[in-house]
């Protein structure tokens, strides 16, 4: 999934600068699918990608919805305590850190300047990567995104009927569906 990631991210950085992930979907099987990175929509507000790779090895596809902001950007949801990082989205839930997030940055080439702030956004990509870290038998998947998660900020991953949500403080912050 990182190869898929860092194509996207060779697009030029002005086309998704402080952009947020919308929505995803990735899976394994590319048959028929074109290598290549393809702009499937390039509106003011919406930003529509997709990552294919055929190669043995690192085959998968991904395709990702981008919401631009639009004047003053996106308001930042007020922070929470900070606590210990370190449990992969366990019962326990998981604090990504900012140096798990740099760490990110620098494999995938991502430049949006939302992930590189004093309080960055959790990059949504680092969210299926971890998710597929966990489910390595995962074949596809479709990710909706509700709010931002911010560094410090305790995820917890509750499922329900092949379902998994995102929460933070009590509130779904993403969706995973459609595994395979």
């Amino acid at each position: 999934m990182i190869h898929l990631a860092k194509m996207l991210s060779a697009i030029s950085p002005e086309a998704y600068s402080g952009a947020m992930i919308a929505r995803l979907a990735w899976q394994r099987d590319t048959r028929g699918e074109t290598r290549g990175v393809h702009i499937l929509r390039d509106t003011r507000r919406v930003l529509s990608l997709l990552a294919a790779e055929t190669a043995e090895g690192k085959q998968g596809r991904l395709s990702i919805d981008l919401l631009r902001p639009v004047g003053e950007g996106y308001v930042r949801a007020e922070r929470r305590e900070k606590g210990e990082a370190g449990n992969r989205l366990s019962s326990g839930g998981h604090r990504f850190t900012p140096e798990e997030i740099a760490v990110f940055l620098e494999a995938t080439g991502d430049k949006n300047p939302i992930h590189r702030t004093s309080c960055p956004v959790v990059p949504g990509l680092l969210l299926l990567h971890t998710f597929l870290e966990m489910h390595p038998a995962a074949a596809a998947l479709q990710m909706k995104f509700c709010a931002p998660i911010y560094a410090g900020e305790l995820v917890e991953l509750q499922e329900k009927e092949n379902i998994f949500l995102g929460i933070v403080d009590g509130q779904c912050r993403y969706r995973i569906e459609g595994i395979v």
